[in-house]
């Protein structure tokens, strides 16, 4: 199969105490929560996560698949925000493979197409 469209969306939500919680919703792979520490590793389907602060207003989300790393950036100010995200093959590694709740996906490039962001 070729191109198939996937669409994702999430929810996260950091408390000053820096937990934080991330609500995913990835079409084929199914509703996935993350919950995890700021600063910290935590466990997370087929891999880990993590929660990294880069700089004053932004916020790097780690997601630690078997063949690669899902990193997500998002920088606020004000009202405003944006976010940035990729996917980075593990040494030796020629395919992507995504777990979650849901199952197990392989891809060979993710490809991401359009990323928007709202702040509250």
């Amino acid at each position: 199969m070729k191109d198939l469209p996937i669409h994702v969306e999430g929810t996260g939500v950091l408390s000053t105490s820096g937990a934080a919680r991330l609500d995913v919703d990835g079409g084929v792979l199914g509703r996935t929560r993350v919950k995890g520490q700021l600063g910290r590793t935590d466990p997370a389907p087929g891999g880990s996560t993590s929660l990294r602060v880069t700089g004053r207003s932004g916020l790097r989300a780690t997601r630690d698949y078997p063949n690669h790393q899902m990193i997500i950036d998002l920088r606020v100010s004000g009202k405003e925000c944006t976010v940035a995200v990729r996917n980075v093959l593990k040494s030796g590694k020629r395919e992507y493979l995504f777990t979650s709740g849901g199952g197990t996906a392989y891809c060979e490039k993710p490809k991401i197409v359009r990323t928007a962001c709202q702040a509250f």
